[in-house]
């Protein structure tokens, strides 16, 4: 019996296309060195193979975490045990750039999509713990603010909204200003409520 050359080669095409890791949700399982921009992360969704049989995949150590950052400003906040992210696996090895390459370099393995070359986009959640739901935010929150908050949902939130109306909004416990020069007010009308 003859297999046509076409078959042959959708099932080798198909096997070898099922080895590919691209991208996949994953809770952190430790934070100790995110200090050093590492953490160590469960993928969610088990692999399956080729013959559909499901297996786990290890925990995966030592992925770097993004942050909205460039070399001069940023945003940086905790991340912790539980938290859901999504991982980017690279299309070549990152060894010699999360060593320090950030030049044109070769890369001296020559794996591919590998799990140990995976990186963690943070904020990636189910539904149910999306930010945008309004029933996570003690503070007020709208879908056309920006907002930047800490301690979701506890009684300890605080928060900085901007509104698409042009206010600025904090909701915090205590508000400390510490200015090494000058503390400027200018404005037409400044209330003041309580003691």
């Amino acid at each position: 019996m003859d297999i046509p050359i076409e078959s042959i080669l959708r099932s080798f095409v198909s096997k070898e296309m099922g080895k590919l890791n691209t991208c996949l949700p994953a809770k952190v399982v430790n934070a100790d060195d995110l200090e050093n921009g590492f953490i160590a992360v469960q993928p969610l969704i088990n692999h399956r193979g080729y013959d559909f049989e499901s297996t786990e995949y290890p925990v995966i150590s030592y992925v770097p975490v993004i942050m909205p950052a460039t070399s001069t400003c940023g945003i940086v906040f905790p991340v912790n045990v539980g938290d859901t992210v999504l991982l980017v696996f690279g299309q070549s090895s990152f060894d010699e750039f999360k060593l320090g390459a950030d030049e044109p370099h070769d890369a001296y393995d020559f794996r591919k999509f590998d799990l140990s070359d995976a990186v963690a986009f943070v904020g990636f959640n189910t539904t149910q713990n999306s930010v945008w739901n309004k029933k996570h935010h003690i503070t007020s929150y709208s879908k056309d603010s920006v907002k930047v908050y800490n301690n979701l949902g506890t009684e300890n939130e605080v928060a900085f909204e901007m509104t698409k109306q042009g206010d600025f909004n904090v909701h915090c416990k205590n508000y400390n200003v510490v200015a090494t020069e000058k503390v400027s007010i200018t404005s037409p009308m400044i209330s003041e409520n309580g003691v």
